[in-house]
């Protein structure tokens, strides 16, 4: 899979988000009548004393998203059912491997990840992905030259996922690390401390970075080197201002030998030889898929 292919990934888990908000605002009803009681009363927030019902909520959510919510759940659905008649499975090493390479090039896309959700959308490509090759025949020429032409792609730099929270002054983040040190969440104080409006709603999660990244001061970088994973730092300048930074997790660098990468690439070489996109509703009628918006027009 290639790093376009990734770029898709990236996209797609913004519906797979959708689809988690689904899964824990109804996986609690369970065995009870689901939607048939006064839970869809229950109020989920209010404006100057006036109500807003989950009923509301999520009929808002099934409006703006509802669709391409459920044609993902559909997706995945039809590639697990294709993929058992056909005998298709992803490895463990696979999908590590695949994890790995998707995680090292968020730095450049800045698009914050949830690893589980990620990790289903990147099972699902790749079993997609599989199915669709597995008849197209490449030779092994056209696999060395496709490593030779992509070989950065393979050259996996160390990466830090990291959380960090942003204050103006010194004395400010001195005290932030002062309330982590008697207890307080680090989500909780960059949700209410940090003055990052981007990594703040995300409890100051930035994503992965890597060690080359050019975006960052060599200090920056240096200190979270040093950083075990869950440990936060002293206070380090940042754009003028203070961050206390914390290492949530680590990928150590790996540069990966043809070998290693050989089905990978025969899958990316394979798929960029397939002159019309293909895509799983491609394969809905074969699988009598019917839907909610199936007489939508």
């Amino acid at each position: 899979m290639g790093k376009k292919q990734f770029l898709y990934i990236i996209g797609g888990l913004v519906l797979l988000n959708i689809c988690t908000i689904f899964f824990f605002t109804f996986k609690d009803y369970g065995n009870q009548s689901a939607f048939a009681n006064n839970n869809l009363n229950e109020t989920v927030a209010s404006v100057d004393g006036e109500k807003i019902t989950r009923q509301d909520w999520l009929l808002a959510m099934e409006q703006q998203s509802g669709k391409d919510t459920l044609r993902n759940l559909i997706d995945q659905k039809l590639i697990e059912k294709m993929a058992k008649k056909y005998g298709i499975s992803v490895s463990d090493k696979e999908l590590n491997q695949e994890m790995a390479i998707a995680k090292s090039i968020q730095d450049s896309d800045g698009v914050l990840q949830n690893d589980d959700l990620l990790k289903n959308e990147v099972k699902a490509n790749l079993l997609f992905d599989k199915l669709i090759t597995k008849d197209v025949k490449v030779t092994e020429e056209q696999l060395k030259k496709y490593y030779r032409d992509n070989q950065y792609f393979y050259h996996i730099p160390t990466s830090y996922k990291i959380s960090l929270i942003e204050v103006k002054t010194k004395g400010e983040a001195e005290q932030i690390i002062r309330d982590l040190k008697n207890g307080s969440s680090f989500d909780a104080l960059a949700m209410e401390a940090s003055i990052d409006p981007a990594s703040s709603p995300q409890g100051g999660n930035i994503g992965y970075i890597s060690e080359d990244s050019k975006e960052y001061s060599k200090e920056f970088l240096q200190t979270i080197e040093h950083l075990k994973v869950d440990q936060y730092s002293n206070p380090i300048p940042y754009k003028g201002n203070f961050v206390v930074v914390q290492v949530t997790d680590r990928i150590n660098g790996k540069v990966y030998s043809y070998n290693e990468v050989k089905d990978q690439i025969r899958r990316q070489v394979a798929l960029n030889s397939i002159e019309n996109s293909v895509t799983p509703e491609s394969f809905w009628k074969e699988y009598h898929v019917k839907w909610f918006y199936e007489n939508e027009k």
